[in-house]
């Protein structure tokens, strides 16, 4: 059973300079699906293979199996658009076919089958269900067992890219549930501008122009958005802001598609993502800030991969619906949860080894999303501003699972990072 935490709780670590890096397209399961380094982690490991059917309502139909196989480069990028999303945990993604109230996880075959692998062979669909060898992702899978880890961690709408980074930093998607509004910006308020107003300071720093942030049209031509060269040097001299959000390398740019590092499925290797993580860690970990630094590392979104972990409901953020213009009538509330995703807490002043899972509050059925990552930086800056939105109210708060003392036994390298 849950507990609770008290409001108005002081804590008494040291962070004092959060930095976040968001990759893309990753589930749960995909990544730390066979991690185990504990038995405390809701996963893969121990279980029978989970499978999925070509056709959901035929069970002699064709079907894939979780398995830990998963290649480090795929030519596919399997959908995650709402409506696929919504065929991939329920089977269904008819607007006339009641959802039943817990996702049975079905349709990631399916989806797949008559989606972005359409017609491909059973043994390529298969991927959709596989998840990495932890030896193959050292980066990762070391700093999960040196660190701590997340495993009910959870997109914040069942969709794509920009709606789960724009919740990031907002506590809300503002109506977004696609990607197709991008081009004309969102104007949600977010926790960079009430960090600004306390006093603090924040960057954005980026890998490839334009970076996603630009998404938020309020900081779009702000001089605090900057390349991640700066974030090296920064880090090195130790200047760091109060809170950092890193993005890394999209693929956006034709001639970036070899070279990504956010570890999104397409063209390039997933050891790019792992070396930037790599790269992070070690330049963080060798800087004059690193006693009062906590990196966070999150995912935006489950890219259409399988995780086997039903997504739980979660309070409209603002009261914001959409009548969806393909299917009159129906409308999307902005009430459900995106599959869980892959989260690892890096500092002095996080246990080793601890599996972090629902929270203690702040109500019985609150989770961890991307609206706790406003929601703890509001605790830990001691914001006095409000929670931008009844999602922040609402999402956990992880400081209370930091350390009242810092350790002293954190590696100064990672291992080498695995080309497979």
């Amino acid at each position: 059973m849950r507990g609770f935490l008290h409001l108005g709780c002081v804590y008494a670590h040291g962070v004092k300079n959060v930095i976040h890096v968001m990759l893309e397209n990753r589930a749960f399961d995909t990544v730390f699906g066979f991690l185990n380094h504990t038995t405390d982690i809701e996963n893969l490991v121990g279980k029978d293979p989970i499978c999925n059917y070509v056709n959901v309502n035929d069970p002699t139909s064709a079907k894939a199996c979780t398995s830990p196989n998963l290649p480090s480069k795929s030519q596919y990028d399997p959908d995650h658009q709402y409506y696929a999303t919504t065929n991939e945990i329920y089977g269904t993604n008819d607007p006339n076919v009641p959802l039943p109230p817990v996702a049975p996880m079905s349709g990631f075959v399916q989806q797949a089958s008559i989606g972005a692998l359409k017609g491909a062979p059973i043994q390529d669909l298969q991927q959709v269900m596989a998840s990495f060898d932890p030896a193959n992702i050292p980066i990762q899978a070391t700093l999960a067992k040196e660190f701590t880890i997340f495993d009910k961690w959870f997109a914040a709408i069942p969709g794509p890219t920009q709606p789960n980074r724009v919740s990031a930093h907002c506590a809300t998607s503002n109506g977004w549930y696609d990607n197709s509004k991008i081009i004309f910006g969102n104007n949600c308020r977010s926790i960079f501008e009430d960090l600004a107003d306390a006093g603090l300071t924040w960057k954005a720093y980026y890998q490839e122009n334009p970076p996603s942030i630009d998404c938020l049209s309020n900081l779009r031509f702000s001089s605090n958005i900057q390349s991640y060269s700066n974030f090296l040097s920064d880090a090195k001299s130790g200047n760091l802001p109060s809170y950092t959000f890193l993005e890394p390398k999209y693929g956006n740019l034709p001639q970036n598609k070899n070279t990504y590092t956010d570890g999104h499925s397409g063209s390039s290797s997933f050891a790019n993502a792992e070396a930037f993580i790599k790269q992070i860690y070690e330049t963080l970990r060798a800087s004059p800030q690193w006693s009062s630094s906590l990196l966070l590392i999150t995912y935006d979104e489950h890219g259409g991969f399988h995780d086997h972990v039903p997504p739980p409901k979660a309070p409209n953020p603002d009261g914001i619906t959409v009548n969806d213009p393909n299917h009159p009538g129906v409308v999307y509330s902005f009430d459900r949860l995106g599959l869980r995703v892959p989260v690892t807490l890096i500092s002095p002043w996080v246990p080793k080894g601890q599996v972090i899972h629902e929270p203690n509050g702040p109500q019985s059925d609150s989770q961890f999303s991307h609206a706790s990552i406003p929601a703890t930086l509001r605790s830990i800056f001691k914001l006095t501003s409000p929670a931008l939105t009844k999602r922040e109210s609402w999402s956990g708060n992880f400081e209370s699972y930091l350390l009242d003392t810092p350790r002293t036994d954190c590696p100064t390298t990672l291992p080498s990072v695995v080309q497979f």
